[in-house]
């Protein structure tokens, strides 16, 4: 017995390590996307643009937050944004920027 409950608690963690891909979300006009997954009911995302890299952004609640987008020349931000039903308004959690020629100089790639 205590090696099924052994089996069945290595094959959960296992299990939830793994992410299932949700969407694309197409960022600004430079050609770059926001591909988030799902891991442990968490969305995880990536800001990509296919071919010179691929970094990790930050984890959303699929519930209550979303992204919004704010694009410059060469950078763009990524802002985390809450809802509150109460007021019916979304705040901004936190804010990412990343400068779009220091990405591709990088060729990033987290996985």
């Amino acid at each position: 017995m205590q090696k099924i409950i052994l089996i069945f608690t290595i094959c959960s963690f296992i299990c939830s390590c793994s992410k299932k891909y949700i969407r694309t979300e197409k960022v600004c006009d430079q050609k770059l996307y926001l591909e988030v997954y799902e891991r442990r009911q968490l969305g995880v995302s990536y800001l990509t643009d296919s071919t010179n890299f691929r970094i990790y952004v930050t984890q959303l609640n699929f519930e209550n937050e979303k992204y919004l987008y704010k694009c410059t020349h060469d950078s763009v931000f990524i802002l985390l944004s809450s809802h509150d039903f109460f007021t019916n308004k979304d705040s901004v959690i936190n804010e990412y920027k990343y400068n779009i020629k220091e990405l591709k100089e990088k060729k990033s790639f987290d996985n």
